[in-house]
């Protein structure tokens, strides 16, 4: 099929944040956001599972963990679970995906029916009737790899964090999600890395070691933002955009990034990546 361009019906601005840190998930401004993706481990994952109540538009205290249950600032009950996206990892072993089909058959049960995919073959695994977003995982990198997401399912999808500015205005797609704030898995490694906790290039570069859902991460110690370049990425049309707080301990600095975007401010010892391109 031809790739087909969807009309905007406005041009309203739709942040979408990622978080991975299930105790402080009550901190966040529900109503801030079109999405949050839930980037948990999968002890988390069923934690979260196992304290959520099984009715429609309310949650069960989550206990001494969380003495005030799940209570979000900002956060409408009646359409609080539909603003929840559940993240899948990167890669789900052959002796896990059992297990990941129970625990999303049981979140879609209680009607959390909105999932992020990080393969097009985890569609396999979801919920008839999910809501299917992919993330920045899948390279949809031209309107064709676009298309045939959206031919299989995929409703919303997260441009790569790999893209540049050239390629991304390249074609005439323009409602994938744009990352803004984000720290780029620099090394992915399912066997167990002995390296200390921060290590340091020869130029001195400073990175951080993350054991996350089994696997050895490396990122870098500061952020990737783009929010200095709020303005142009708006005026080519673009107003979808991402907040990848699921490697941060906490998540205080929220308000204040949205703040830097939409001012168009650049965030002090934050890094470009690829975007730097053709942007200044």
């Amino acid at each position: 099929n031809s790739f087909k361009i969807e009309k905007k019906i406005n041009s309203e601005i739709k942040y979408f944040l990622r978080i991975s840190n299930l105790e402080n998930i009550n901190d966040i401004d529900f109503q801030k956001f079109s999405a949050v993706f839930l980037k948990f481990q999968f002890h988390d994952l069923k934690f979260f599972l196992n304290n959520i109540s099984n009715t429609v538009n309310c949650f069960s205290p989550y206990g001494a963990k969380h003495n005030n249950g799940f209570s979000p600032r900002g956060a409408k009950r009646n359409n609080l679970k539909s603003k929840i996206v559940i993240e899948l990892p990167k890669f789900i072993s052959e002796l896990e995906i059992q297990n990941y089909k129970n625990i999303l058959r049981q979140l879609s049960d209680n009607k959390f029916n909105v999932f992020s995919i990080s393969h097009l073959s985890q569609i396999e695994i979801l919920p008839q009737k999910s809501k299917i977003f992919s993330n920045e995982n899948i390279y949809l990198l031209n309107d064709l790899s676009v298309n045939f997401a959206k031919n299989n399912g995929v409703s919303e999808y997260i441009y790569p964090y790999e893209n540049d500015y050239p390629n991304l205005i390249s074609g005439r797609d323009r409602n994938g999600i744009v990352p803004i704030y984000f720290y780029p898995e620099l090394f992915f490694s399912r066997v167990p890395v002995k390296v200390g906790e921060e290590l340091k290039d020869e130029e001195k570069n400073a990175y951080k070691k993350i054991n996350f859902n089994g696997f050895t991460i490396i990122i870098d110690k500061n952020p990737v933002s783009l929010t200095h370049f709020s303005n142009k990425l708006i005026g080519k049309g673009f107003t979808k955009f991402l907040f990848d707080f699921s490697y941060k301990e906490n998540y205080q600095e929220i308000e204040n990034v949205l703040e830097f975007f939409k001012t168009a401010k650049r965030i002090q010892n934050s890094k470009e990546f690829n975007m730097k391109k053709c942007l200044k």
